[in-house]
């Protein structure tokens, strides 16, 4: 590279906000609108600025990304259940499940007691060379012990469940299925504790579009437990995943 090159794109990186305005991200949750990040030409930050909000306010709707002009919004698709893409994928994450599980001390006697179950493969409706995809696993497993008094409180502690959770983004190619990054989670829940008829419990993270600036593209996913939300912006690549902005549950 020249070193009139290497100016000229110095020069284009600072002016970008000038240029372009404030090239912000937001999440419009039907009642209200949530400022997630903005980009300044080179990275992206956290901001508590939203872009103006399009179309009236829809109380309970689902989570729609709002970006303002110079950014682009990609919409992603579920891979259907079954389908020849989705057995594609299947028996890498239940490696993946697993390999993370063991870390997490989970022996392998408890995870053949419960079936793995995908609860969704993300992946853009733009295809690409190396397709990349975001993926939701699980494993309940029940208490097996006998009546225990861990705390010698004279009471049988109460039984429960310890959920295993394991999320991440595979990249797809000729070549085959390659793992791009994993987190896991593990919880705990006291069955007698658990409501009535209570839903069985989803995970905490869910993507809802691509942000595209240029030739940066960034997942936008919402976190949730309980009525706490916050919204989290990943890089993804071959070279890996990595965090590039994280909301407080509190908003700004």
């Amino acid at each position: 590279m020249t070193l009139r090159l290497a100016l000229a794109i110095v020069a284009w990186a600072a002016a970008w906000p000038a240029a372009q305005g404030a090239l912000l991200v937001a999440v419009d949750e039907g009642d209200r609108l949530r400022p997630v990040a903005r980009f300044d030409g080179a990275r992206w930050s956290g901001t508590c600025e939203s872009p103006a909000r399009r179309g009236n306010a829809i109380k309970g709707r689902s989570p729609l990304a709002v970006a303002s002009g110079g950014l682009a919004v990609e919409p992603i698709r579920h891979v259907p259940m079954g389908g020849a893409e989705w057995r594609q994928l299947e028996p890498r994450i239940r490696q993946l499940f697993d390999d993370r599980a063991r870390r997490e001390n989970v022996t392998a006697a408890a995870l053949r007691s419960v079936p793995l179950r995908i609860e969704a493969i993300v992946t853009p409706v733009r295809v690409a060379p190396s397709q990349p995809y975001f993926f939701v696993s699980s494993r309940t497993i029940p208490d097996s012990r006998t009546d225990v008094d861990m705390d010698a409180d004279g009471e049988v502690d109460p039984k429960g469940e310890l959920r295993v959770d394991v999320t991440g983004w595979l990249g797809r190619d000729d070549a085959g299925v390659t793992p791009l990054g994993t987190n896991s989670t593990l919880s705990w829940e006291q069955v007698d504790d658990r409501p009535a008829g209570a839903a069985a419990r989803q995970s905490q993270l869910t993507p809802i579009a691509i942000v595209r600036a240029g030739a940066s593209r960034a997942w936008l996913l919402q976190g949730r437990t309980g009525g706490a939300r916050w919204y989290e912006m990943y890089q993804v690549g071959d070279a890996g995943v990595r965090l590039l902005v994280r909301t407080d549950t509190r908003g700004c």
